[in-house]
């Protein structure tokens, strides 16, 4: 998300490059609902995954069971293995193309060993492509429908009105397929 609608042109001409906003869902891939959000300045705010590790922490505090996670290449971290192991979550990871395989029998080893067998028995077994559902699919619907940039010029003002801009597509989501 952009803080303004300015362009490259201004900051080419005028060197001022404004950070983006980066926002981070965690989202129910085949109810299509959002979860949790979090929104900070790129590159201060927590890698992905931790924000995904922080996600499914709180979620298992309120008693939510959760059955698997998804991803893309970017949560292939093995902090995230370790959590997802330790608490029975199955993953649907896809580890990196150059992933080295560790010493010992973890999660990541047999997701990645698995994944060497055969990427499209993997995929369809794990149900990969779901993971596009539950956030690329809210993060192009919620831009579609609000825009990508923010009005306010204050940072925590820019954080509130992106939080809404989401939270907003899922009540709306929500109420017209309730109504449909």
């Amino acid at each position: 998300m952009k803080f303004e609608n300015a362009g490259e042109y201004r900051a080419r001409m005028y060197g001022k490059r404004r950070k983006y906003v980066k926002v981070v869902i965690s989202a129910d891939p085949i109810r299509k609902k959002m979860i949790d959000c979090e929104v900070g300045i790129e590159g201060e705010l927590p890698s992905e995954p931790e924000v995904a590790t922080v996600h499914m922490e709180s979620l298992m505090l309120k008693g939510i069971d959760v059955d698997k996670f998804f991803g893309d290449g970017l949560f292939d971290t093995h902090k995230l293995f370790a959590f997802l192991e330790k608490n029975a979550i199955k993953p649907a990871i896809k580890p990196r193309k150059n992933a080295v395989l560790e010493e010992g029998d973890c999660l990541r080893n047999r997701e990645i060993t698995a994944i060497r067998k055969g990427y499209k028995q993997w995929a369809r077994k794990r149900q990969y492509g779901l993971w596009w559902n539950g956030t690329e699919g809210i993060f192009s619907a919620a831009k579609r429908k609000f825009g990508e940039q923010t009005r306010s010029t204050k940072i925590e003002n820019a954080f509130n009105e992106i939080k809404r801009k989401f939270w907003a597509y899922d009540r709306m989501k929500a109420y017209g397929e309730l109504h449909a």
